[in-house]
């Protein structure tokens, strides 16, 4: 054919508004599929990514509340409060290094008391706070990981000044110094 009213008809459909485009008979089913597809996602992907949002929240308000405990000295009550967020939002990150956090401050003035409490009391910290350490140090790097290894090693001491045995605190702190 013409090839004048054939460079017209291209240059006019290359310079109309990108919705004109969309809405031109050849692209209205695949558009209106992709829309529906992604309506779809949405609606079911949304109620998911909503009850995290408030579970993380409300871990959030929790954590904030057992750090206010843990600086007046309740760790007893901001440990519950810490496990109480861990309940709600698993695995959520911020949760867990605030135990982390709590664990390495109790284990730090629990052995400035030392000879004022009883065996048990120790034996059962550190039986309660090495996991949470543990669980830290297996994906910390650098200074994090030398500090959890380091009160790790503390820990350990606790434990073997109780009477418990363990495991020797000077390997620790040998991994933390690496």
């Amino acid at each position: 054919g013409n090839v004048t009213a054939e460079i017209a008809a291209e240059v006019a459909r290359m310079t109309a508004p990108w919705w004109q485009r969309i809405v031109h008979p050849r692209w209205l089913v695949p558009t209106a599929a992709v829309m529906l597809v992604l309506v779809f996602v949405a609606w079911m992907g949304l109620p998911d990514y909503l009850q995290r949002r408030e579970q993380q929240r409300q871990a959030a308000k929790l954590e904030k509340q057992s750090q206010l405990k843990a600086e007046s000295g309740d760790y007893t009550n901001a440990w519950k409060l810490l496990e109480e967020a861990n309940t709600i939002a698993p695995g959520y990150s911020d949760v867990m290094e605030a135990q982390e956090r709590l664990a390495m401050k109790w284990l730090r003035g629990a052995g400035v008391n030392y000879f004022r409490g009883n065996n048990s009391y120790f034996e059962e910290l550190v039986n309660r706070m090495l996991p949470v350490l543990s669980r830290g140090a297996s994906g910390a790097k650098g200074e994090r990981l030398a500090n959890l290894l380091a009160h790790m090693g503390w820990a350990e001491y606790l434990r073997e000044r109780a009477g418990a045995g363990g495991l020797q605190p000077a390997q620790y702190y040998r991994q933390s110094l690496e």
